[in-house]
């Protein structure tokens, strides 16, 4: 079934009550997608580890869990740790995924963008990321959103007995 496209995507901060629409649409990323860094069997969060998750990302004033919502489907997600000293507080890594049928429609592009304009109110100066090297399509993103190439981490990644680097980006926030 092909999903409704037409429809308005919302992105707004992850709550308690997606915990199940996000483990579903986590679990089915990772059946279509090989640049994750986990595989299907391996998502074995329970609905309620989800719960308390989302609950302490949203304690913490540095961390922010996004999700993109089409009608009443979680079809994407961004989250974003920030450091846990006063020293790291200001930096922090982030990581997003979006469904494959919703590739193409600008959903990443607004996931990082709510990310960019939330990091100014939290104190936040710097977001770093990372992907494998042959994703191009994200890659191309991040560069898109301000994001530099700061480095390669060799054979970082095992799949099926091949390696694959990861691309390190970042992205100061003024």
């Amino acid at each position: 079934m092909e999903p409704n496209r037409q429809k308005r995507i919302v992105i707004r901060e992850a709550e308690r009550k997606d915990s199940a629409a996000i483990l579903s649409c986590l679990q089915q990323v990772t059946m279509e997608s090989d640049f994750l860094s986990s595989e299907p069997d391996e998502m074995s969060l329970t609905v309620e580890q989800e719960e308390q998750f989302i609950e302490e990302m949203s304690a913490r004033s540095n961390s922010l869990f996004l999700v993109a919502q089409s009608g009443e489907e979680i079809v994407g997600t961004l989250t974003f740790t920030g450091g846990t000293t006063r020293r790291t507080r200001h930096v922090g890594e982030a990581g997003a995924a979006v469904l494959r049928d919703y590739w193409g429609n600008g959903i990443g592009s607004k996931l990082i963008q709510g990310l960019l304009d939330w990091c100014p109110r939290a104190g936040i100066r710097k977001v770093n990321g990372r992907t494998r090297s042959d994703n191009v399509r994200a890659i191309r993103l991040c560069e898109k959103m301000g994001f530099q190439r700061e480095g390669v981490s060799k054979r970082a990644i095992q799949i099926d007995g091949w390696y694959f680097d990861f691309v390190l980006l970042g992205r100061v926030v003024e």
